[in-house]
């Protein structure tokens, strides 16, 4: 019998305007889509590194994250802050997992 795999879905955050408040989700995975700070990519994802610190998480930036820099800056001080964590920065990439209860997988793509 397999277990489903349990998914938290995170978007527009804009962490530059109002800190997040939400409490950890209790998730085997979590997405964050677009919108999430336009001042501080690298922020955004250290944010996401110590808020789902071991949970797999998949992070892709949208047109609101690009205001600030380039496309290559803000998705290179994504990668930055997420160097070393569970958060895979996705720019038009497949993220794919492993759990015991199947092999799910990411495609991440900012619009």
């Amino acid at each position: 019998m397999k277990t489903k795999i349990r998914i938290a879905i995170l978007s527009d955050l804009r962490l530059d305007e109002e800190p997040c408040t939400l409490e950890r989700p209790e998730a085997d995975l979590v997405l964050i889509a677009g919108n999430t700070s336009a001042a501080d990519p690298v922020g955004v994802s250290t944010w996401a590194a110590r808020r789902f610190s071991g949970t797999p998480s998949a992070l892709v930036a949208g047109g609101g994250d690009f205001k600030s820099f380039s496309r290559a800056e803000t998705l290179s001080y994504m990668r930055h802050g997420a160097a070393g964590t569970a958060v895979k920065v996705l720019d038009n990439e497949v993220f794919e997992l492993a759990f015991p209860t199947g092999r799910p997988r990411v495609l991440g793509a900012p619009l």
